[in-house]
């Protein structure tokens, strides 16, 4: 296993902000870029500690930060994330889990009001800033990643 592999180019939405080409980066020190691995915090969840790595395993995932209270309102409105089947969660107060050591938005490299889209690989497929246009933003996204997906698997989408 690699630590640190990131994606060049492939099923993710370039947020204009990825800074490098390096295909590598310290996982001790995440950027939460698309492309790259989504960082192992741990989370209280349902009262007991658990990885993010954990909650993102084999399916769609859209995390918020801890304003993020209407991201979870987008994924109901978003008719690509229910067909895509995703599971929301967020950092307290707005959402369901805990940042035990609030590092949520440094490793992400989000704000408090943004989102972060992990694929069933547990790999950052796209993050946005605000939930003020995340429905549709969120819809372009899974619009964009699920014609990208079908082109490179022949037409199967997870």
């Amino acid at each position: 296993m690699i630590f640190g592999y990131r994606y060049p180019a492939g099923a993710f939405v370039d947020d204009g902000q990825n800074g490098t080409d390096d295909l590598f980066e310290d996982p001790r020190n995440p950027s939460g870029r698309p492309g790259s691995r989504a960082p192992h915090l741990v989370v209280t969840h349902g009262g007991a500690p658990v990885s993010t790595i954990d909650l993102f395993a084999d399916r769609w995932v859209l995390i918020s930060g801890r304003d993020g209270n209407g991201w979870s309102d987008c994924v109901r409105r978003s008719s690509a994330a229910r067909a895509l089947g995703v599971v929301w969660h967020g950092i307290q107060p707005a959402g369901d889990l805990e940042d035990v050591a609030n590092r949520f938005s440094t490793a992400y490299g989000v704000g408090t009001d943004s989102a972060v889209l992990i694929r069933p690989d547990g790999f950052i497929a796209w993050r946005h800033v605000t939930a003020a246009d995340g429905a549709r933003a969120l819809d372009d996204a899974l619009e964009r990643l699920w014609i990208r997906t079908a082109v490179n698997t022949g037409g199967h989408i997870q």
